[in-house]
């Protein structure tokens, strides 16, 4: 396990995780901890393709991920295992490639933004947004999970240029209120493009 309580730059590596079984081996950046990935890298696991690994940021912590590849993150829907688990608010997440993880990102934090981000082929949802407000989702491409972005008590985002397609809905709003989506594209999903269960004040325009 690599626990990271002082400041670690990944500058044009491949960082292996390399375990056995699922959950064996993970990253746990701590509230101490400044992890900075840039510069083409890339974070995926080892030699035992079908070990997935954790990857967890927490709160208080410093971290920015830009210009570079995430994979075989997360392996099952239980708190910790599900993927890229953001609790800090970043200093940077842009221009990155996100791609067979159990989940994409699970956010947790407030008055991020996310820019130009590809997540494709999760066996669960692209963008999970949870118990937080003032976020910025923008040129967003999301394809092949069961949802695209999921909102669940999350407020006052702002979405926008996102490509949406081939997941089995496109965005799903539970209980969360005065989110702003526009000039979007929601296609070739299957079951529905947005769907809404609870939440008021959500505006789509396009």
């Amino acid at each position: 396990n690599w626990t990271i309580s002082g400041q670690v730059n990944i500058t044009n590596s491949t960082v292996r995780m390399n375990g056995t079984g699922d959950g064996e081996v993970g990253i746990n950046v701590t509230s101490t901890g400044w992890l900075i990935i840039n510069e083409s890298s890339n974070i995926t696991n080892g030699d035992v393709s079908a070990a997935e690994y954790y990857f967890l940021v927490q709160s208080g912590s410093n971290f920015s991920m830009d210009n570079s590849y995430l994979s075989e993150v997360g392996w099952d829907n239980i708190n910790n295992k599900r993927g890229l688990k953001i609790n800090t608010t970043v200093s940077s997440f842009k221009n990155n490639v996100i791609h067979n993880n159990y989940r994409g990102i699970i956010l947790y934090s407030d008055n991020n933004i996310f820019e130009n981000i590809t997540i494709f082929n999760c066996d669960s949802r692209g963008i999970h947004l949870a118990d937080n407000l003032n976020n910025t989702l923008v040129g967003i491409n999301l394809n092949s999970g069961n949802a695209g972005i999921y909102l669940f008590q999350s407020d006052y985002n702002i979405m926008y240029d996102l490509n949406l397609s081939n997941n089995d809905e496109g965005i799903a709003i539970h209980n969360s209120g005065n989110n702003k989506i526009y000039d979007s594209i929601s296609i070739n999903n299957i079951d529905q493009g947005i769907r809404f269960s609870s939440g008021a004040n959500n505006n789509i325009t396009n």
